[in-house]
């Protein structure tokens, strides 16, 4: 799959879908960019063409001072004696020297960080796009490949497409003002020296070539397995200690974690050895430049030798670094195709953005919401988990959901939810049918109290308002919805109050007390539909009776749908509705059920 990508996807061509995704308003910021490389083109020009007069007026001040080209020089600074030219000169070349310094600095400021903020809004644009998706996308794929590809893989987007590209388009622009400078100077001997650098870097990038895309696809495939095993082995540290399985999952992380550092070791050694190759051809070649200079110039002239030679060996220092600039990002850039395709496949996705639950208008009901002839299986299973099930709830009612494990209890729950959507079938809001579009409306008057409630390693507030900022936080609301859960009075208890950090899922606090926040956090939402989907099944007896007294206490003001196993937990209900095979095959009050 992985290799298939790469050939339908030529590295051309992903940087430019990548480009793509990119917003406009960087384009300015990558145009001045562009303008600073020209102007670092120009300052490498400047620098090694002033190297050449300078040295000469080192050498033979009266040679430079007897020159035609000096000559305007030398009037505007109304210079009469050839020795007095060398301060002038000094002056200036320290001036050009230090110019083209400081614009290199700024080149390599504006574009670490322009490549950063690409990396900062591609980030945000892929974490908007998977905090959208569907919830079959979230229960049908790994969360360790997702949040790698936003971390790790977005990062290394950054390192080899972003940095890279920026990278190889400056050093081509200097490359290129400072061989035309060479050029002017000695003609053949700038092409006899590029191509043969240009040969060696060449060679070693076409030879490693479809190796670096072969380490490319094992390293991106090894990072979520990485993360995967990490997760794995912390979230369930009772078990790894109290089953002694320390070495398994070391064995298991050792065993994948090294291959992926080693792939990221050849792919670094590729990027950087053709350097110390070329550095030792170039102090060669150079031997060589000067051997030749000296032996084919008529008399020797010393003057004429010594700064054409010292400017190519200060020119030759020039390239060389940005010889392997331009081919260590090309390097990266080939090894880390897959991390680009697979960072694609997340931007390039197609889907429906919703808005902030504030500015959506409520989709109320006043009557019944209605679910007609229900089907659903998940995509690639030919089973059906609910087959033409169809039900009335009506408003204000507390209806039970009873039946078999795998009968489709929590997948109809689902479904009232609006998290899947039915295979086949039509879901009623009063007389609204209910699809994508009006979903997020519908899902205003919706809360959810799972079985474990998922708790934020934040403050008692923080996880009751839910997704709001603790700056926008009502905490009078706080201290009324956790009042209304009975768990206020313990609070206000705790040093701290509600501003209590709980901790990391909430380990701090007992069984009891996080599916009470959870209620709290339901009614803090506003909801007029609250779900719990086997809320209390974790608990002990006591306590869950003492939840669904309070649940059944907000009977009056709410319509409230209850999964359970036990039959006692829906004593509170007014009609408990039985699943068997998909589909509801009975429908009763507690009494009825009780008597049997």
């Amino acid at each position: 799959m992985r290799n298939s990508l790469q050939k339908k996807y030529p590295t051309l061509d992903l940087l430019l879908r990548l480009k793509r995704q990119v917003p406009r308003k960087r384009n300015s910021q990558l145009i001045s960019l562009l303008f600073l490389m020209l102007l670092a083109s120009l300052a490498e020009m400047a620098s090694i063409g002033a190297l050449l007069p300078f040295i000469g007026a080192l050498i033979s001040p009266d040679v430079v001072f007897s020159h035609s080209m000096a000559k305007p020089f030398i009037d505007v600074l109304a210079i009469e004696n050839p020795n007095r030219i060398l301060f002038p000169m000094t002056l200036i070349f320290c001036l050009i020297i230090t110019f083209a310094s400081i614009i290199r600095l700024l080149l390599a400021f504006f574009t670490a960080r322009i490549s950063h903020i690409i990396g900062a809004d591609l980030g945000y644009k892929m974490l908007t796009i998977t905090l959208n998706k569907p919830y079959k996308y979230h229960i049908s794929t790994n969360s360790s490949s997702v949040i790698t590809t936003i971390t790790t893989k977005a990062n290394q987007v950054i390192n080899i497409a972003v940095n890279p590209v920026l990278n190889m388009l400056a050093a081509v622009l200097m490359l290129i003002g400072i061989s035309t400078t060479l050029m002017i100077v000695n003609p053949l001997l700038t092409i006899t020296a590029f191509s043969g650098f240009v040969i060696i870097y060449l060679s070693v990038l076409l030879s490693f070539k479809r190796y670096l895309r072969r380490s490319s696809s094992f390293v991106a495939a090894g990072l979520p397995n990485i993360l995967k095993t990490l997760q794995e082995s912390l979230g369930g540290i009772r078990n790894v200690i109290i089953d002694q399985k320390q070495n398994t999952f070391l064995k298991r992380f050792r065993s994948i974690d090294r291959p992926v550092r080693f792939s990221q070791g050849n792919v670094q050694f590729l990027s950087q050895s053709p350097r110390y190759a070329v550095e030792g051809i170039g102090m060669i070649l150079m031997a060589s430049i000067m051997y030749s200079l000296i032996t084919n110039s008529e008399n020797s002239d010393l003057n004429t030798i010594i700064p054409t030679a010292g400017m190519l060996v200060v020119a030759a220092q020039r390239i060389l670094p940005l010889l392997q600039l331009g081919y260590g990002s090309w390097a990266n850039l080939i090894g880390g195709t897959q991390a680009i395709v697979d960072t694609l496949e997340i931007l390039e996705s197609k889907i429906q953005m919703f808005n902030d639950t504030r500015d959506v208008k409520a989709l109320h009901f006043n009557e019944k919401l209605s679910l007609i002839n229900i089907k659903f299986s998940h995509e690639n299973r030919r089973q059906r988990i609910l087959n033409n099930c169809s039900l009335d709830i009506q408003k204000g009612e507390c209806l039970g959901v009873m039946g078999k494990t795998g009968c489709g209890k929590s997948t109809l729950v689902d479904i009232i939810s609006g998290l899947l959507d039915p295979t086949e079938g039509e879901f009623f809001v009063d007389d609204v049918l209910l699809n994508r579009e009006n979903l997020p409306n519908y899902q205003v008057n919706l809360s959810h109290v799972p079985q474990s409630v998922f708790l934020l390693d934040g403050t008692i507030s923080e996880n009751v308002a839910f997704g709001v900022l603790r700056e926008d936080i009502d905490f009078e609301k706080v201290d009324e919805v956790l009042s209304k859960a009975e768990i206020l009075s313990d609070i206000e208890k705790w040093p701290d109050g509600v501003n209590t950090v709980v901790g990391e899922h909430g380990i701090q606090l007992s069984g009891g007390q996080r599916q009470r926040i959870g209620i709290a956090r339901a009614l803090y939402k506003s909801a007029s539909i609250v779900i719990f989907d086997e809320a209390t099944s974790a608990l002990d007896n006591k306590t869950e009776a003492k939840i669904m007294d309070t649940i059944a206490a907000l009977k009056d003001d709410l319509t409230i749908i209850i999964i359970a196993h036990r039959i006692e937990t829906l004593k509170c209900c007014d009609r408990i509705i039985e699943l068997d095979n998909g589909c509801v095959s009975r429908i009763r009050k507690f009494e009825e059920i009780n008597q049997y």
